[in-house]
């Protein structure tokens, strides 16, 4: 996708360019977001954020499980014509700008290294905002393939609780297959109009 300066159309300028993942069939503008129908079997829909005319940037793409063709918008869905015989239109949400309360993060699965790993304490280094939070819960088993059945738990062993303050003493779900492996859950949550970051995250153990 090209960007030109039509200020004088009669000498118009291209200002930009943006690689939004293949050749673009059709396109739409609602609000402060172009809509592209890109001719790209794994990323049909690309959205541009044209809030700056001069410097675009791409928002994100979609695999509409097509080659778009067209796009339309009644500025509340998108419309998009792929070419596949058994589906050929895709309604989407139009993109909206915000804050959302709530948000989770899980970490990798750690590798405490051997049964005998014994976790103390979880830290964490955040912004507050008013309004907000920043909670954790952990979950622990013998192998990677068993940590995606485990149970996330607070500082009581239980999920009846979070990690809020830092440092608090680990306490692992009594009922665990193990605790080689570990994995952290963070949760987020903000009033709508300011959000908490989380800048890093730490556990203390001894191997």
């Amino acid at each position: 996708m090209q960007v030109l300066n039509v200020s004088d159309p009669y000498n118009p300028v291209i200002t930009t360019s943006i690689d939004v993942g293949g050749e673009i069939e059709d396109l739409v503008i609602n609000g402060d977001y172009l809509y592209a129908a890109i001719n790209n079997q794994g990323a049909g829909l690309a959205v541009v954020d044209i809030s700056n005319p001069l410097y675009p940037t791409l928002f994100y793409t979609m695999d509409v499980q097509g080659k778009a063709e067209g796009i339309d918008t009644d500025g509340d869905h998108i419309y998009l014509a792929i070419d596949v015989s058994n589906s050929g239109l895709v309604l989407i949400g139009v993109a909206e700008e915000g804050i959302t309360t709530t948000g989770i993060y899980e970490s990798d699965i750690l590798d405490g290294g051997s049964e005998a790993v014994e976790y103390n304490f979880l830290d964490w280094d955040h912004i507050e905002v008013p309004g907000g939070s920043v909670k954790f819960r952990l979950r622990s088993a013998d192998s990677t393939g068993n940590i995606a059945s485990a149970t996330w738990v607070g500082p009581d062993g239980t999920t009846n609780t979070y990690y809020e303050t830092a440092r608090t003493e680990i306490v692992l779900d009594p009922s665990r297959a193990g605790q080689r492996y570990i994995q952290i859950k963070a949760f987020l949550e903000s009033d709508g109009v300011t959000t908490p970051v989380l800048e890093s995250l730490r556990i203390n153990y001894n191997p």
